[in-house]
Formats: C-alpha cells, structure tokens, sequence
C-alpha cells in the first residue's frame, strides 16, 4: 500500500517515471499475493501513468486487463473508470467512435452511481472528441458541465484541467484574450497546488498560445496573461463559464 500511495503522489505532480516504477512493483507484489481488486487498481494507476507519458498503446493493454478483473468482480464504480481511461486513450488515439461510447456508458454508470467526480472524467472526454471533432458548442457544454461540478467539488486540479480545455475551445473561435487568461489562471492554480500539466497538455496548450500570441500584438498578450494570473479562482471560472 505504502508503494501504491508514493505511485499516486508522482502521478499527480506528473512524475510518470517515478510513478510507473513504483506501479510496476505495487502490481508485481499484488500478483504474487493474488488480490485481484488491488491488481486492477494498480494497473489502472500503472496505465494513467503510461498515458501521461503518451505510451496509448501500453496505457490500453493496462486498462483493458484492469476492467476484464474489475468487471469480474462486479464493481462498477470501477469497472466506469476504466472505461473512462480506455475512452480517453481511444480519443488520444482518434478513435473517436469507441471513444464516445465508452465514455457515454462510463458516464451512465457514474450518473447512476451519484458519482460527480467520476461524471466530470466522463464529460471531458466527450468535450475533447467533440473538439477534435471541431463541434465547438457541444465541446463548450461538456467542459462547461465538467468546470460546474469542479467547482462544486472544490476539485482544484480538476478545475485548471477544465478551464484548458474551455481556454482551448475559445481559442479556436478567435476569441483568444478570454483564453489567454484562462490558461494563465490555470498556470497559477497549478502552481499553488504543485500539479503541472503532463508534458503532452504542455505541448499542445504551448502550442495554442503560440497561435493566440501571433493574433495579439505582444501588449495585449502580456496584459491578458497578467490579468488571468491576477485572477482568483472563482474570478476565473466564472470568466470560463460566461465564455
């Protein structure tokens, strides 16, 4: 468990190194002491840190193994969340069709489970096909409905997850001063809670503000980022959702 607990620890600060090392034991010890539920989670933990790391195909197998044990066990609240993943992986992959349904069905089970955080997965996903898929109203509601029970939960990581993915979706519809600030006070937010983005958001989420620094003028990109840093939280969110 010790192992297990460390694993999470670097899985939220993005260590994914460390955290897929430390999985990677947790899963081996669990093997030998044939605790099929623990077996499932630890390769649940061991795919989410191989997803971070962008390694889909790998994060796939070790989804997949998890929810074959975990359906056989009857768990759905878990059985959900491994769907979730593989529905992430498959959006990750352009898979877009397998990536709806199971995050559709992941999100059916948590709807009926009374699972909020779980619901919240689920709605990003479905937001970020809809946005690869450049249907931005639909991408714009399911990270609004995601950022709504962030907020409600004080999910503080979830919540600069959330208002990326809303800064991304107003980006693409040339409004990129409100995004500018938006991504600005996720930065802050990740700062005070020591949870950067994995290096594939980083990527992407640079290379969007790439594009909306060449559509500003060098003045009013400064200006923006400043004043989404100056932000509080609330001040923020509410900014993402009238957006």
């Amino acid at each position: 468990m010790s192992l297990y607990n460390l694993g999470n620890v670097a899985l939220e600060v993005a260590d994914y190194s460390t955290a897929s090392a430390l999985f990677d034991e947790t899963v081996s010890i669990q093997r030998t002491l044939g605790d099929r539920r623990a077996i499932a989670m630890s390769l649940n933990s061991l795919g989410l840190s191989a997803f971070g790391q962008a390694d889909y195909a790998r994060a796939r197998a070790l989804f997949e193994e998890s929810l074959e044990i975990l359906s056989g066990l009857g768990d759905r609240q878990s059985v959900a969340m491994s769907m979730c993943n593989l529905g992430s992986v498959a959006c990750a992959e352009g898979d877009y069709s397998n990536a709806t349904a199971l995050s559709e069905e992941s999100l059916l089970i948590y709807r009926g489970l009374g699972d909020l955080r779980g619901m919240a997965f689920s709605l990003d996903n479905l937001g970020c096909v809809a946005r690869d898929l450049f249907d931005w109203p639909t991408a714009g509601a399911r990270f609004t409905d995601s950022l709504t029970i962030r907020r409600d939960l004080g999910d503080r990581h979830g919540i600069a997850d959330s208002l990326e993915r809303l800064a991304s979706v107003g980006s693409a519809h040339a409004i990129p001063i409100g995004s500018v600030r938006s991504w600005a006070a996720a930065e802050r937010i990740r700062e005070e809670i020591s949870a950067p983005m994995s290096a594939v958001n980083q990527e992407s989420r640079d290379r969007l503000l790439t594009s909306a620094r060449a559509a500003l003028s060098e003045t009013a990109f400064a200006a923006a980022w400043a004043e989404g840093r100056a932000m509080t939280q609330e001040e923020a969110i509410e900014l993402a959702l009238a957006g």
